[in-house]
């Protein structure tokens, strides 16, 4: 858990952020400056939803109801998660959508579609609370695809060795990457 105070002030900040952003945004309709507030909501909830304590929508929002709305579902959306990903069903449903993602951009390669997964994997496990990493990583090792850093390193070399592409394990003659003359 961080720091309570550092939590407050990164929900206080991002809350200012998004006032001066709908105040900016008010009357002049502009896209960009709506989602940089919508950002700016999301992102104070983000904060707040990261202590164990009930959070209130911070005061600089609640009298403006589209920004108290949005700020309240993103908040209840990421306890919401947060309480899931202490559960196994909620972390193998975790794994789940992230293997859906890294299946959108394997190019129909088992080695890329591996390599993807496992990467998604160890970029967001800080997601998961630190005592249920260790349960996300083995949950993770059961589906197959996950592969440790040494576990891609050595397949890497493994694709190497045997001439196909490091990349996707494929003939360089049939490969879609674009890296092969």
């Amino acid at each position: 858990m961080q720091n309570s105070r550092t939590v407050q002030n990164g929900v206080h900040t991002a809350a200012l952020d998004a006032r001066a952003l709908w105040a900016l945004a008010k009357g002049a309709k502009n896209p960009s400056l709506q989602e940089k507030m919508m950002l700016a909501v999301h992102e104070s909830a983000g904060y707040a939803a990261k202590e164990s304590e009930a959070f209130e929508c911070p005061a600089l929002l609640s009298p403006v109801s589209e920004l108290r709305h949005a700020w309240e579902r993103e908040y209840t959306r990421l306890t919401s998660l947060r309480a899931a990903l202490r559960t196994t069903p909620g972390i193998t449903q975790w794994l789940n959508q992230l293997a859906a993602e890294a299946r959108r951009v394997c190019g129909m390669s088992f080695g890329l579609y591996c390599t993807r997964f496992s990467e998604a994997v160890d970029a967001r496990l800080q997601q998961i609370e630190p005592t249920f990493r260790d349960l996300a990583l083995r949950l993770a090792k059961e589906t197959e695809i996950y592969l440790s850093r040494e576990e891609r390193e050595q397949q890497r070399r493994n694709f190497e060795a045997s001439g196909v592409c490091t990349l996707t394990g494929i003939d360089p003659d049939c490969c879609p990457c674009g890296n092969h003359p």
